[in-house]
């Protein structure tokens, strides 16, 4: 038996079409409201299928999921809610349509070591060997995923091609890294080069996935049939979403609008 909602989180369960912004404090139940949401969703003839739940850990998701599916009486496995993080998402859907971006469907994820073992490579390859001085593979790792994740846009990927683009570098290195000014030039030239040994190796680090799932919904039928296929977006936890996840979520809610984010302006990281 769920726990008793108050008027305001019972309308936020029930609101039923269009865009909602629900901000909420640490502890005032944004978690057990969005559950609650789509088991009323559910109730009310939505189908599963057709919603899409994301949160920042999959652990999360998968439990907020089947908390809907027990609210409704029914097996957890019988209710297909799309559920998970914006990465593994992304992975899921890239999974099923990467080759529309030259990759293999079986493309491999690279986690932070294997970043580092190309960075160095992609060192290597440019520089030879660097000074004693000069950023280290795991410094570079996170300044270009920095770059990434405050600067990529919808513009940006529809500008450029994937090893073009530079997620304006030059600024971040300026304004938070003053110390690598120095070596903006090999900077470019490693990031390029890291960007083609990726594709080449049929890679993806973590932000590629969500790079490529917005190129995909952006120039390919891919945002066509996700958008017709949900009706109901919910987000978890929204003021750890960035520019391009937000990005992605405009674009299968486009035709209808029914995007629900919750979260806690007070904990913004962007």
């Amino acid at each position: 038996m769920p726990i008793p909602l108050n008027p305001d989180q019972q309308h936020i369960v029930e609101h039923r079409d269009g865009p909602a912004l629900v901000i909420a404090g640490a502890g005032s139940g944004k978690t057990r409201v969005v559950t609650q949401r789509v088991a009323h969703l559910i109730h009310s003839g939505v189908p599963a299928s057709s919603i899409l739940l994301l949160t920042f850990t999959n652990k999360a998701a998968r439990e907020m999921a089947l908390r809907a599916a027990r609210q409704q009486g029914v097996e957890p496995d019988q209710q297909k809610i799309l559920n998970g993080t914006f990465h593994s998402m992304a992975s899921r859907f890239l999974r099923r349509s990467a080759k529309m971006l030259h990759y293999e469907n079986q493309f491999s994820i690279l986690d932070a070591s294997d970043s580092r073992d190309l960075i160095r490579a992609a060192i290597a390859e440019k520089i030879g060997k660097p000074g004693r001085n000069f950023p280290k593979p795991s410094v570079l790792s996170s300044v270009f995923s920095l770059a990434f994740n405050r600067n990529c846009t919808r513009e940006s990927v529809m500008q450029s091609n994937y090893v073009k683009r530079h997620f304006n570098l030059n600024e971040l290195i300026s304004l938070e890294y003053p110390h690598l000014e120095n070596y903006l030039e090999e900077l470019l030239l490693i990031l390029g080069r890291y960007r083609e040994k990726k594709r080449a190796s049929q890679s993806m680090d973590f932000d590629d996935l969500l790079e490529n799932w917005l190129e995909l919904l952006l120039k390919y039928g891919e945002g066509l049939s996700l958008k017709k296929q949900l009706q109901y977006i919910l987000v978890d936890e929204y003021q750890d979403t960035n520019h391009i996840q937000a990005s992605i979520l405009e674009e299968p809610a486009k035709p209808h609008q029914n995007l629900m984010v919750v979260g806690d302006d007070a904990q913004s990281i962007y």
